[in-house]
């Protein structure tokens, strides 16, 4: 279950977190000694992915590797004519690279997949005809609403929707620093959500 597996992940870490500083029968603490901190979040790993290169490296290169010689696809003609238009226009291969570089900062990351339908975020896809976009979150930008609560849906405890923090363009510009936010819906799937590990949960 989503919501019991996240917090059971989140518990076992900061047990094995704890534990790995104890000594001499737990009167000795070396996280408490060197001042290290026994519940990191997401933006202590953020932070050592940008300044320690072994950081980034043991992040980075997972991702490269598997994004850098992608699946090959193969259908009909039509379908792999269509499918590479899709992959060349919208950069997939190195979108999913840096989806999959993101989950590995956190528990997770999300991509969110732009369709030409209604434009309504929080609606489910319908009938579209062309991706306008792909676009990579991270775990602090991508926060989980509400999950699935019918038992016989087969998304049961699963994501179904997801509020993503998008920086106001005019912001990047320090103009005025403020942030937009948009509620896409995974029904029929706007968002595809990369977990770092899946051991316990798929998704």
């Amino acid at each position: 279950m989503a919501i019991k597996d996240l917090a059971s992940g989140l518990i076992q870490r900061a047990a094995l977190a704890f534990r790995a500083g104890l000594q001499f029968g737990g009167t000795r603490d070396l996280y408490a000694v060197f001042g290290y901190n026994t519940r990191p979040v997401f933006e202590d790993y953020l932070a050592r992915y940008a300044r320690q290169d072994i950081a980034g490296r043991i992040v980075d290169a997972p991702a490269q590797a598997v994004w850098r010689n992608p699946p090959e696809v193969k259908a009909s003609a039509e379908f792999t004519s269509a499918w590479d238009k899709i992959v060349k226009k919208n950069n997939v291969w190195f979108n999913l690279e840096r989806t999959d570089r993101l989950a590995g900062i956190g528990l997770y990351s999300t991509m969110l997949i732009g369709f030409d339908d209604t434009g309504n975020m929080e609606q489910p896809v319908s009938n579209p005809k062309e991706i306008l976009y792909l676009q990579p979150y991270g775990q602090t930008s991508a926060g989980i609403l509400k999950f699935e609560e019918n038992p016989k849906s087969e998304r049961y405890n699963k994501p179904t929707l997801y509020e993503l923090k998008v920086a106001d363009p005019s912001s990047l510009l320090n103009i005025t620093g403020t942030t937009a936010s948009t509620i896409p819906s995974t029904k029929n799937v706007k968002v595809i959500i990369v977990g770092s590990s899946t051991l316990r949960s798929p998704s």
